[in-house]
C-alpha cells in the first residue's frame, strides 16, 4: 500500500512495493535463489547501471582533454591578476553548453627530491631563486597494519590491542611481529601557498609547479548557463 500525505494525496516519488515469489526449484549448495517480481525493476536499474557506466567512461575520457584549456585561462589571469585571483573558470561550447572547472586548494603530497628539484629550477617574477621552506613544509605520513591485533585465531584480541597501544615498539618485538607502524616523509604546501604562488610566480613558472605539487580539479555540469542565453 502506497503512503499518502495528510491531505490525502500519494507523492509522486513513491515506488509501489514490489510483489515477490520464489522460483519453485531445487537450489544447490552455493547456488543464489531467484526472486520472481513484478515489474521491470530489475531491467531498469541493469539498464541505468549500464548508462552510467558508459557515461563515466566518457566522462573520464573528456576531462583531459577539456583541462589544458580551463587552466590556460585560469593560470593566465591568476599569474597576472593575483590580487583577484579565480578559483573556477566556465567551457562553453557551440551549443552553447556550459561546464565550470575549479581549481581547488586541495593538493597532495609530494615526495621530497621531487619538490627540491622544482624549486632549484625556478624563479620568483622578481628573478630570484624561491626558499622552499617558504611554500613547503615536510610531514611524517604513517600507515599501521590492524592485524597486529588479530590473534592466532583471526579475531580480535583485546589484550593485544591493549599492549600495542601503550607500548607499541617493545610489544611488537616480544609478539614476534613486524612493528606495524610504518612511517614515510613526504612535502606538503603550506596553508598560504595556493594564493601565494600567483604573487611570487609567473605564468609558466606556475605551469611548471603544477607539473609537480598537483591539485584536485572539479568538474561541474552547468546545463543552460551559457552566456547571453536566458533559462527558460
Amino acid at each position: 500500500m502506497s503512503k499518502t500525505t495528510k491531505n490525502g494525496k500519494t507523492p509522486k516519488n513513491i515506488l509501489a512495493p514490489l510483489k515477490v515469489k520464489s522460483i519453485e526449484r531445487a537450489v544447490k549448495k552455493g547456488d543464489i535463489p531467484t526472486i520472481l517480481v513484478e515489474g521491470d525493476y530489475p531491467t531498469r536499474y541493469n539498464e541505468a547501471a549500464a548508462v552510467k557506466k558508459a557515461a563515466e567512461a566518457l566522462m573520464d575520457d573528456l576531462k583531459p582533454v577539456m583541462l589544458p584549456d580551463a587552466l590556460a585561462e585560469l593560470f593566465r589571469h591568476n599569474s597576472e591578476r593575483p590580487w583577484d585571483a579565480l578559483a573556477s573558470v566556465k567551457l562553453q561550447d557551440d551549443a552553447q553548453e556550459v561546464t565550470c572547472v575549479t581549481f581547488t586548494a586541495k593538493y597532495s603530497a609530494v615526495a621530497p627530491a621531487m619538490a627540491e628539484a622544482l624549486f632549484l629550477l625556478i624563479k620568483t617574477k622578481a628573478g630570484k631563486k624561491p626558499d622552499i621552506n617558504n611554500y613547503l613544509i615536510r610531514t611524517i605520513v604513517g600507515t599501521f597494519d590492524s592485524a597486529a591485533f588479530l590473534g592466532a585465531d583471526g579475531r580480535f584480541n583485546k589484550e593485544r590491542f591493549t599492549r600495542i597501544f601503550d607500548a607499541l615498539e617493545i610489544v611488537s618485538r616480544e609478539l614476534g611481529i613486524i612493528n606495524p607502524l610504518s612511517t614515510s616523509e613526504t612535502v606538503q604546501p603550506l596553508p598560504d601557498f595556493h594564493s601565494r604562488r600567483w604573487m611570487d610566480f609567473d605564468l609558466e613558472t606556475n605551469q611548471q609547479i603544477s607539473s609537480v605539487i598537483k591539485n584536485q580539479t572539479n568538474f561541474v555540469p552547468n546545463p543552460r548557463a551559457a552566456e547571453g542565453v536566458k533559462a527558460e
